[in-house]
């Protein structure tokens, strides 16, 4: 049975990431289209201003890709949220005033939330979402996968291991919270959780909170939650407090500006992404998308692999004039994504595919589970 809480939710920005995104659109026919241009509005509510502006340009610069690699059947407006979710709202209705039912591109669950608390209940919504969605009377798909999906490598590895202690460091937001909950209900009955320690968001000097974790001496530490300062500063001062023990850090890893960040001290750490930033052999599909993302400058992690495989989603849609509904992508079933088959069980849940992965000399290792 599907688990209540959306791992798509959770993802906040992925830089910030944590992460992860939603498309808010209708039913869309080829009567529908524009007649300027003969094709569909899709606006992309991005942060290209403000504290997220990072994340804002990768995706927009993914969509550009999209856009002249493939040609599709619909533009892309990009409306400025400014990092902001009592903007993201108000500056969406503002350039879709005369419009009934826009797709809409929304990344980041904050921003979600705002968007689906004032838009027309005619909407159809792919994207993220913190909480259970409200009222069930949106039509909306996610994309990014449940938290069972984006967890299990990591808790399967944990569980296969012998590590008997295990100790969690989290940033106090919804995001972390609910990965260390996770954690709590699934590890092994002779498992034990040694420690837990919340760090705020920007929290710039962790050297106490590192040096608690390794006096508590245990054989690996989990590091969840949004990758804000506190995320990537405990993680270098674990290392410059001596910690010599395996390091597991949630997906918000997969950023490049993580590894990047952290420099030498990203080595070794064990995290999930994509199949296509590994050192997998790929599918030539793939790996003509990955070397496309890369000549651009840019890397195949979650973020622009998963905006592909909604634009791609999309303009399937419109090609064979199907209507936007949980209907159309429940009878699918399943997507041929980037990274693999993404599963559409119903009711707009997701299952995405993640592999578990360690950081070595500036690249992801595939590990076994």
């Amino acid at each position: 049975m599907m688990k209540k809480v959306n791992w798509a939710n959770i993802v906040g920005w992925v830089v910030a990431i944590a992460c992860i995104f939603g498309i808010i659109g209708y039913n869309a026919h080829q009567s529908e289209k524009q007649a300027t241009t003969g094709k569909q509005k899709v606006y992309a509510v991005l942060p290209l201003s403000g504290i997220s502006t990072a994340v804002g340009e990768q995706a927009k610069k993914t969509m550009d890709i999209y856009m002249e690699t493939n040609h599709p059947d619909f533009d892309i407006v990009f409306v400025d949220n400014q990092s902001q979710p009592s903007v993201a709202l108000t500056a969406l209705l503002a350039k879709t005033v005369n419009e009934q039912k826009p797709i809409v591109i929304s990344l980041a669950t904050a921003m979600t939330s705002a968007i689906l608390s004032g838009i027309s209940k005619d909407a159809f919504v792919f994207g993220n979402y913190v909480t259970e969605i409200e009222g069930k009377n949106h039509n909306y798909q996610l994309l990014t996968g449940e938290l069972e999906e984006v967890m299990q490598p990591i808790k399967k590895y944990l569980v296969t291991s012998a590590f008997q202690k295990i100790a969690i460091v989290y940033i106090e937001n919804e995001f972390g919270l609910l990965e260390v909950k996770y954690l709590q209900r699934n590890i092994r009955p002779n498992q034990e959780i040694s420690a837990i320690i919340p760090l705020p968001q920007k929290a710039m000097d962790t050297r106490i909170e590192a040096l608690k974790l390794v006096e508590n001496n245990p054989d690996v530490i989990c590091v969840l939650g949004i990758p804000t300062v506190g995320y990537t500063n405990i993680i270098k001062s674990l290392r410059e407090q001596g910690y010599k023990g395996t390091i597991i850090a949630d997906y918000a890893f997969s950023n490049p500006h993580v590894p990047k960040i952290l420099g030498d001290a990203a080595n070794d750490v064990i995290t999930v992404t994509t199949i296509t930033d590994t050192n997998a052999t790929l599918a030539p599909k793939q790996q003509q998308i990955k070397s496309n993302l890369e000549n651009k400058g840019l890397r195949p992690y979650i973020l622009p692999i998963q905006i592909w495989d909604t634009l791609d989603l999309i303009q399937y849609t419109l090609k064979n004039d199907l209507p936007f509904s949980q209907e159309t992508y429940t009878k699918m079933g399943k997507w041929n994504g980037i990274s693999g088959e993404v599963i559409f069980p119903g009711e707009g849940h997701s299952l995405y595919p993640f592999v578990l992965v360690q950081y070595k000399d500036g690249e992801f290792v595939l590990l076994k589970e």
